[in-house]
């Protein structure tokens, strides 16, 4: 018994060491420190009460007085008392925590849906812009133009969808139509994305939406598709 009672002496030293660096490891704010302190108590405390139970085993078997067995339980039972404060306070701080995250995470939510509308908008208004500083013949129709309330053009360009045979006609479309136009070469670049189908716009949906990425996203297509195109021809010949 004595053996068993040093070590619960020992356990419960140590559970209160572990109590007292509670607020300590609390104030550095580190997550992964705080869950694993609360552990740490939970594991002594279960520890000590494994061991409460066996020496309270013995004292009943040596014939101790239960008067003393209780008041020695009630000891044992207020230092693990205190610690289960100390898991308390760590659980409301981490339900704090968790709640904090879940509210920053929601008003960047909140922000990347307002930036995505104010984008949208955007983007519309620069269509329509285009849209009305066009000559009339040169009106192009596609599907969210044709939503803005275009009127059918004499010359229509249907979306490029992104095989090397249609390539020569749609460029040779847009290039008349939209490239050689006078209008600013941001709305030429919001005509060519809308004009491409959607896993073609995606090669340069990345790019700025300025003169410099205009520029860009033609020589990204014509890299891939002109030059492809050149090729295939030139075998074709060759084959017949």
């Amino acid at each position: 018994m004595e053996a068993n009672e040093t070590n619960l002496n020992v356990k419960l030293a140590q559970l209160q060491l572990t109590g007292k660096r509670t607020a300590v490891i609390i104030s550095s704010g580190k997550q992964e420190a705080i869950e694993r302190h609360c552990q740490t108590l939970k594991t002594i405390s279960s520890e000590i009460n494994l061991i409460r139970i066996s020496v309270e085993a013995e004292k009943i078997s040596n014939k101790v007085e239960i008067e003393d067995i209780v008041e020695w339980n009630e000891g044992v039972e207020t230092k693990l008392a205190e610690a289960d404060e100390e898991v308390e306070k760590i659980g409301k701080w981490l339900a704090d925590c968790k709640k904090k995250a879940e509210e920053e995470a929601q008003e960047e939510e909140l922000r990347f849906q307002e930036k995505l509308y104010q984008t949208k908008l955007k983007y519309e208004t620069e269509l329509q812009a285009v849209k009305s500083e066009l000559p009339q013949h040169e009106h192009v129709e596609s599907s969210s133009v044709a939503n803005l309330g275009a009127k059918l053009p004499k010359l229509v360009i249907t979306k490029f969808n992104g095989t090397y045979m249609d390539w020569p006609r749609f460029w040779g479309q847009f290039i008349k139509t939209i490239d050689k136009s006078s209008v600013a070469a941001v709305n030429k670049f919001a005509y060519l994305r809308e004009l491409l189908d959607a896993k073609i716009r995606n090669t340069i949906e990345a790019l700025p939406f300025t003169a410099e990425g205009y520029n860009r996203a033609k020589s990204i297509l014509q890299e891939k598709y002109g030059k492809e195109t050149e090729i295939v021809k030139a075998y074709c010949k060759e084959i017949l």
